[in-house]
């Protein structure tokens, strides 16, 4: 009994301790993680003779982001990455190089006290600018150079299907009302709201933002939706030749095995064209022009189309949020001559515990056609008093400078990871920013569950060791009460 109750007393012990101890240890586990933005250069966005003769990129880690305290008064004087281009124009004739730069920032940095600031200079003097605006979506807003060129540059820089002017456009909307009462009775695992119908996939497009499961059954479309008791609306867009032999019904399940002869279903037709349709969701007085949003709308659906024919969006889902900025303007060279073109921007590494992994897109440089065959000269800088842990190119040091140098525009991008010291990265066991296969948020449920089920286990063991004292007292009571029975 005594080892019973010593055992007890443990398990409580253990189980206090675990309690007192899990906001320290949430705590570590919910180390500072931000993600951070790939930096770029400048991109001529014109064919030209213009011969960019050499760049010279220099990132400046002069300190490290603390992003729980957001104190960051100094932080975007002290890093920030600066393109410098040696700019030739071998012809007889001055030019006018339009220029794009992407200003690569994000809301969570952006909106602290840390702010950051851009600038293009040509020859040490500011350049004028105009704003762009490409479509990045929401939930993944790494710089794609090639999306937004296609957004930015030209006419009809996106998908053919969605230019002209009398595109024509057929909203559809479904009224499905299905009252409790009617309901009674019928076994079911879910409802299902199924649309069948015939299309052109090379001459349609057919859009819906409602839960959606698409097959083609017996050669025809159905197109499947959750609904529920009561009354639901269903809305379907179809864009250019319009769907054929439409039927719908309200089924048992999305597999249309059983459909209920039961409630009521309408739907309403409004007809339009493209253009006019595209801009339905325009914030009147943004500061994104309608060429801007049209585009950005057309890539948003090219982005989000499956089989060729189905875009699970529509253009109430197009928001200010998902489109970020480029820099237009002009830089002129006289003929025969040299410029020196200067771009800088703020430098925002991913934080991801004591390891700070800063990205620059060196395939922007790709755009400079007479640089990516070879010709020219780079060179890259790394400015920084850390430990230099991890990097993509072999750089020499001399100091706190990190240079890396070649006759041509090297593969791939520049990632480097920085640490305070050797010992802090040695002492992460592996390189984080790169392999961690367990996010901050998975790691801090992982603990949670650990410390619930050891309280969990704890309530176990007192219950069973309650139950056998119990078990063991009532024996010895009836025992007590019935002395012959023993």
């Amino acid at each position: 009994m005594g080892r019973k109750i010593s055992a007890l007393l443990l398990a409580i012990s253990l189980a206090l301790a675990g309690i007192f101890a899990a906001p320290n240890i949430l705590a570590a586990a919910a180390e500072p993680y931000y993600e951070g933005v790939p930096a770029a250069g400048a991109i001529p966005c014109e064919e030209s003779a213009v011969i960019m003769e050499k760049q010279v990129l220099t990132l400046h880690a002069k300190s490290f982001p603390q992003p729980s305290a957001f104190a960051y008064t100094e932080y975007a004087a002290n890093n920030f990455v600066t393109n410098e281009y040696t700019l030739y124009n071998p012809t007889s004739e001055d030019i006018s190089l339009k220029m794009l730069y992407p200003r690569t920032d994000r809301t969570e940095w952006s909106n602290s006290d840390m702010g950051g600031s851009f600038s293009i200079k040509l020859n040490g003097n500011e350049i004028q600018t105009s704003l762009r605006h490409s479509y990045a979506g929401y939930f993944s807003r790494n710089l794609d150079i090639e999306s937004s060129l296609m957004q930015l540059i030209g006419e009809r820089p996106t998908d053919e299907f969605y230019f002209g002017d009398d595109l024509p456009v057929h909203d559809y909307k479904f009224f499905i009302n299905l009252p409790p009462q009617s309901l009674e009775g019928i076994e079911r695992k879910y409802l299902a709201f199924v649309l069948t119908f015939d299309c052109n996939p090379k001459k349609t497009r057919v859009m819906s933002s409602d839960r959606m499961a698409t097959d083609v059954v017996n050669g025809r479309v159905q197109a499947s939706f959750d609904v529920e008791e009561g009354s639901s609306e269903i809305c379907l867009t179809v864009v250019g030749e319009d769907i054929d032999h439409l039927s719908y019904g309200v089924f048992v399940d999305r597999f249309a095995t059983q459909k209920l002869e039961l409630g009521a279903v309408t739907y309403q037709e409004v007809k339009s064209v493209f253009p006019e349709y595209a801009m339905r969701n325009y914030p009147e007085g943004s500061q994104i022009s309608r060429k801007d949003w049209f585009n950005g709308f057309v890539q948003m659906l090219s982005k989000g189309t499956i089989g060729g024919y189905f875009a699970y969006t529509r253009a109430e889902e197009l928001r200010e949020e998902s489109f970020m900025q480029w820099y237009e303007y002009s830089v002129p060279i006289p003929a025969g001559g040299r410029v020196t073109h200067t771009v800088s921007a703020p430098l925002y590494p991913t934080v991801n515990e004591n390891r700070f992994q800063y990205d620059f897109l060196l395939s922007s440089g790709q755009y400079w056609d007479r640089f990516a065959a070879g010709y020219g000269e780079i060179e890259i800088n790394v400015e920084t008093p850390y430990y230099f842990a991890t990097g993509t190119l072999e750089f020499e040091r001399r100091g706190e400078r990190y240079t890396f140098r070649r006759d041509c525009l090297p593969i791939g991008e520049l990632s480097f990871t920085l640490t305070e010291s050797e010992e802090a990265y040695l002492s992460g066991g592996r390189d984080y920013v790169y392999y961690d296969p367990i996010s901050p948020s998975i790691r801090l449920a992982y603990i949670l569950l650990a410390v619930l089920g050891g309280i969990t286990l704890v309530v176990a063991t007192v219950g069973i060791v309650i139950y056998r004292h119990s078990k063991k007292r009532t024996a010895l009571s009836e025992r007590e009460e019935n002395p012959r029975s023993s």
